[in-house]
């Protein structure tokens, strides 16, 4: 009789137990929580604690076995991995959202009279700055010229980046402050644009821009904060939870220290050193850094191997279609990025290379092959930044070589209306080419390139699936010939048909891999971040309607609802 109620009373303990509802911090509900998982499972509920998803399931499973007081009702809306924008510059950003954009003026004059009303704003002798100008969109696509910024702003240097940040317009304030006259040498990887009696006419690309540069007041730490916090708002509310960052220097990455340590920063950084320099020696011999709960990594160093395509910098095998002297500039040497190469892989820390042209790509493809050939490491996720213009024979060799293309969607979009002058319809065959990249064996992380273009993710998503503008061009092309900058009866009109060279366009489930798990894998963090599993942060993105099925048409007109970074609301629309 004892040993039955010992049975019995021990199977009461047992099964009282097994119905103890855990404690966690939050409860998400009612939702379709579309997990990318390697089964594609889809849940209504999860359960989050300490930052990390520890269960998914169904609302009756996950009510059953989890207790919260901050349960979320998502009202059946949509929920996805939080998006990763895998190329951005955080500082740079910031910046720009307190300076004057350019991006949408489609003249000089417009640009002028924005700076002559900023000129009446502030002091004689203030420098002026602005960002987002891009000949391409005006009339007469040519470079402008100091002259007409000379009038808008006469008492004060102008400063003003173009739109891909490899290029410089100037006033004669600014260049008279750097010492530039007709004599001043072009440094090595840059170009003076001069006039035809040899004056510079404000246009300075690519290293020469560092001419005017070094002369430019820097921001103080406190107004590099106060932009980082503006930019990482303005992220968060566009769903993103993590950004790759091209290019801080030691300054900063104690401004991201300081923040997170206050509890103040409100997205990931995975942080690439901005070239050989002090910050680079002081972080070459050790691996990745992590720091606050892997809120910061230092994974390596950024380079740039080539400029711009727009500025007719990239690196071109074959001149440019409409400037047949020239075939682009390179920035460093094949021996030199091996030998850096050679020194991050031998240290556990990735390389991401900037490279635009099918000559810039082949010489980093190059030299990558030689160092990993020379070190043989376990892996490495070597990364080229853009891989915009390849060459047939080389893009295989990603796949091969098990080097990543991290590209910007949007930038395709950006440059349709001019990339044909440029590069002739052979060459285009091969550049932004996404699909063929994926159906040769490779990811593509995905990203924006702010500020050079919006972050706004829902946006970078339309156009990796469409190939289209926002306004559904090039579909009306034959209607909108001024919009293109060569003669649209040259071309053939196939490729300008249900999106820009449409057969690259990416599908519904590889764009929003592009912005989530394989953003993660090029940072090596698919292991806990990048999916909704258990374990896994609570990185999280709730939209208004379901990105993987809403008609083409409505991509645009998805909302954020909630933003999420390691189980802590960061963004609710009001």
């Amino acid at each position: 009789m004892k040993n039955y109620f010992y049975i019995l009373a021990i199977s009461l303990i047992f099964f009282s137990c097994s119905f103890t509802t855990k404690d966690v911090d939050m409860i998400l509900k009612n939702g379709n929580i579309y997990s990318l998982d390697k089964d594609n499972n889809v849940y209504e509920a999860i359960a989050i604690k300490n930052g990390k998803i520890v269960d998914c399931g169904t609302n009756e499973e996950i009510l059953k076995k989890y207790k919260s007081n901050n349960i979320i009702d998502l009202e059946g809306k949509y929920a996805y991995p939080g998006f990763i924008d895998s190329h951005g510059h955080l500082l740079g950003y910031g910046i720009s959202l307190s300076i004057i954009d350019c991006s949408e003026a489609k003249s000089p004059e417009e640009i002028a009279k924005l700076v002559s009303d900023k000129a009446k704003k502030i002091k004689p002798g203030e420098w002026i700055v602005g960002r987002g100008w891009d000949q391409n969109k005006w009339k007469a696509k040519e470079f402008p010229t100091h002259h007409i910024l000379d009038k808008a702003a006469p008492n004060n240097p102008v400063f003003l980046i173009r739109t891909d940040g490899h290029a410089i317009w100037v006033n004669i304030n600014a260049m008279i402050e750097a010492g530039i006259t007709p004599e001043t040498k072009e440094p090595e990887g840059g170009k003076i644009i001069k006039l035809k009696d040899g004056e510079p006419s404000g246009i300075f690309i690519d290293a020469a821009m560092n001419l005017i540069e070094r002369v430019r007041k820097n921001l103080t730490p406190e107004q590099k904060e106060e932009a980082i916090l503006l930019a990482c708002k303005k992220l968060s509310s566009m769903g993103i939870t993590e950004i790759h960052d091209m290019g801080v220097d030691e300054e900063l990455i104690q401004i991201y220290k300081k923040l997170i340590d206050e509890n103040k920063l409100p997205i990931r950084i995975y942080a690439f050193i901005d070239g050989v320099g002090k910050t680079w020696d002081i972080y070459k011999n050790g691996s990745k850094q992590k720091y606050g709960n892997d809120f910061l990594t230092i994974a390596g160093i950024k380079l740039y191997i080539d400029g711009a395509l727009g500025s007719r910098g990239a690196a071109l095998i074959e001149p440019y279609n409409d400037d047949k002297e020239n075939r682009g500039l390179t920035l460093m040497s094949e021996a030199d990025l091996q030998k850096i190469t050679e020194e991050a892989l031998k240290n556990d820390l990735q390389v991401a290379v900037h490279a635009i042209g099918d000559r810039g790509n082949n010489i980093v493809l190059n030299a990558y092959e030689k160092a990993l050939k020379n070190v043989n490491p376990k892996d490495h996720r070597l990364r080229i930044e853009h891989a915009q213009i390849l060459h047939q024979d080389d893009i295989k060799r990603f796949s091969l070589l098990k080097i990543i293309p991290s590209m910007q969607p949007i930038h395709a979009i950006s440059d349709m209306y001019w990339a044909e002058s440029r590069l002739g319809s052979k060459r285009l065959k091969y550049a932004y080419a996404w699909k063929t990249l994926i159906n040769n064996g490779s990811i593509i992380p995905g990203g924006s390139d702010f500020p050079v273009e919006s972050p706004d993710i829902i946006s970078n998503y339309y156009a990796a699936v469409t190939r289209k503008d926002k306004q559904g061009k090039p579909e009306s092309w034959y209607k909108d010939k001024q919009l293109f900058s060569y003669d649209p009866n040259d071309i053939d009109t196939s490729n300008y048909t249900n999106g820009w060279y449409s057969k690259e366009k990416m599908s519904r489930e590889e764009a929003l891999k592009s912005f989530t798990i394989w953003g993660s894998y090029a940072a090596f963090q698919e292991k806990f971040k990048g999916t909704i599993e258990k374990n896994k942060y609570a990185d999280i993105v709730v939209l208004s309607d379901n990105i993987l099925k809403v008609p083409e048409e409505k991509i645009l007109d998805i909302k954020i609802i909630k933003t999420f970074v390691n189980g802590r609301i960061t963004f609710e629309k009001r």
